[in-house]
């Protein structure tokens, strides 16, 4: 009894009327099982697609919608709070910057 390959590979080589009844069976059960997998394949891909078209969508709907609100405290007067703690960052950020500047330099006076 043929595998389903050489089956397949025998129906490449010889004509469709050299092939017996079983034969020109399992030819279509294993082409009708490959369009198959091509369409499950293909319907995966587009469940993907799509997926990701709306995760991107929704990132910059919600992107969008806090910098609106951000407008609307900020007109408010209710952000600076939080401007105040940029600030502190920034501050923060230069200190740790200037440490590592100060180790650096310690370790290049040091290595000579």
């Amino acid at each position: 009894m043929n595998t389903d390959s050489t089956l397949l590979q025998r129906l490449k080589n010889t004509k469709t009327k050299e092939l017996t009844k079983t034969e020109k069976h399992r030819c279509a059960k294993v082409e009708d099982a490959y369009d198959h997998e091509l369409i499950k394949q293909s319907k995966n891909r587009a469940m993907l697609g799509k997926f990701l078209v709306f995760f991107v969508m929704g990132i910059f709907l919600t992107l969008g919608l806090l910098f609106i609100f951000m407008i609307f405290l900020y007109g408010r007067g209710l952000v600076g709070d939080c401007f105040k703690l940029e600030t502190t960052i920034l501050s923060w950020y230069e200190e740790i910057k200037t440490f590592f500047q100060t180790i650096k330099h310690l370790s290049l006076h040091l290595s000579h």
